[in-house]
């Protein structure tokens, strides 16, 4: 059977396994790069983005692109460490606005990164562009500084250097709310010696308070567990179906059948009569095209079309990949055919946006919670070329299919899908996981 596999990983994420070393000896050994030699590798990599990317334009002008690069090339006029160059030429993948397109740091980059003693401390949320902390007192702050750098210009630093989907900006909200150390790291400040804060504490909104903080290593933040790809649970008479992966290896990892899983959820709905359904793919970073198609059609009331087109670029040419989600798609016997709402966020991307695209523009769900990463209208991703810069030695991981999704016309082109409700967060909510508002408000509409 055709498969493609289509999925997010930020090139942050990547680093997660790398190797670092400490400050210290990071400012001793980082490789310093003449400026001739990184200058090819900028005009290298506009090359190969423009010959090989087959949506470079898709979002972004293809001059406005050019002109981008020849600002970076203008900038290169002395030599560049390891980290300069790659703060530099970040944004310019991420000017492009492919979520897909990925940049993935050279092994003498990674090299520096093992024992780093350099990351903040603390779990960081943002909401409303504002970044929060929760202490280890448990008490909750906005910080508003960082070593002098307000929030507003640490953000604007981290957002420049990855991107979503097209303009869906508050999606990057999401990610950073899940790595902000990492970020902060990679695309601000790898060498800080401490972390001197101006806070407010956000129950008594007292101003000017000033806190230091001292760095960790990668080992000590805390990761998030593991969730299991999908999962059926009733919240009293309401069915809550939760897909975190349409990606067919982590289904075969965790040794569930994932057709035979909805296949026995439907009938289960069918079988006891309920007619209330929450489908939650927030966080859910895609997977098999065929693995969200077959999702839609346990909902669609009608046949319905999937992508409108998928293709590859070869020079001037695009030659179709033959791929089956092209073809008409027919809802399945057993399909439900009750209310339905959706939960979406920042982090719902690639094949998952592309279902919540369907859910969308067949208005077959109310839709809660965040506008997703992924395009509303479709990406570029499946298949992938990697290219090495001949000089810095860092990678590029490059899109080559274009998909065109079978969507209504949105208001607002190149955007994520954007939700019916969006719920308002304090800044207690941002860290209780124990009460989850956007499900709480699903249940609720779907209850009246």
């Amino acid at each position: 059977m055709h498969a493609s596999m289509k999925s997010f990983l930020p090139a942050i994420l990547l680093l997660l396994n790398f190797s670092y070393c400490t400050s210290q000896e990071k400012k001793a050994t980082e490789k310093t790069y003449q400026a001739a030699l990184l200058r090819q590798d900028i005009t290298q990599l506009e090359n190969a983005l423009i010959e090989l990317h087959s949506g470079v334009d898709r979002h972004v002008p293809l001059k406005e692109i050019r002109n981008d690069f020849g600002k970076a090339r203008t900038k290169v006029d002395h030599a560049l460490t390891s980290f300069e160059f790659y703060r530099l030429i970040a944004p310019l993948v991420a000017g492009i606005q492919c979520g897909h397109t990925r940049i993935i740091p050279s092994d003498e980059l990674r090299s520096h990164f093992d024992s780093a003693v350099a990351f903040f401390p603390t779990p960081v949320k943002v909401s409303d562009n504002r970044l929060f902390a929760k202490m280890k007192d448990g008490k909750i702050i906005e910080i508003k500084q960082i070593n002098n750098q307000s929030g507003e210009e640490i953000l604007k630093k981290i957002y420049s250097s990855f991107p979503v989907d097209g303009q869906a900006h508050s999606a990057k909200q999401n990610y950073v709310s899940e790595q902000f150390s990492r970020y902060y790291f990679m695309f601000v400040d790898h060498q800080p010696r401490q972390f001197n804060l101006r806070i407010v504490q956000t129950e008594t909104s007292e101003d000017n308070e000033n806190i230091t903080l001292q760095p960790v290593s990668v080992s000590s933040l805390v990761m998030e567990d593991e969730e299991m790809p999908i999962e059926f649970s009733m919240r009293n008479r309401v069915g809550y179906l939760k897909v975190n992966t349409f990606s067919s290896y982590s289904y075969r990892s965790r040794s569930i059948d994932y057709e035979d899983f909805l296949k026995k959820t439907f009938l289960r709905l069918k079988s006891e009569s309920v007619d209330k359904l929450v489908i939650d793919i927030r966080g859910n970073g895609g997977g098999d095209d065929q693995f969200g198609a077959l999702l839609f059609s346990y909902v669609a009331q009608q046949p319905f079309g999937y992508f409108k087109k998928v293709y590859r670029k070869e020079g001037n040419n695009s030659i179709d990949v033959g791929h089956p989600c092209v073809q008409l798609q027919h809802p399945q016997p057993d399909s439900f055919n009750g209310k339905v709402c959706l939960l979406i966020n920042g982090r719902t991307f690639s094949t998952a946006a592309d279902v919540a695209s369907m859910f969308r523009s067949n208005k077959r769900a109310m839709i809660i919670g965040s506008e997703t990463g992924g395009g509303y209208e479709g990406n570029t991703s499946g298949a992938s070329e990697t290219v090495e810069l001949n000089n810095s030695h860092i990678k590029i991981q490059i899109p080559r299919w274009y998909y065109e999704n079978v969507v209504v016309p949105a208001p607002q082109q190149h955007r994520g899908t954007i939700p019916d409700y969006v719920v308002k967060k304090e800044p207690t909510d941002l860290f209780d996981k124990s009460n989850d508002l956007e499900l709480n408000l699903a249940l609720k509409i779907l209850n009246e």
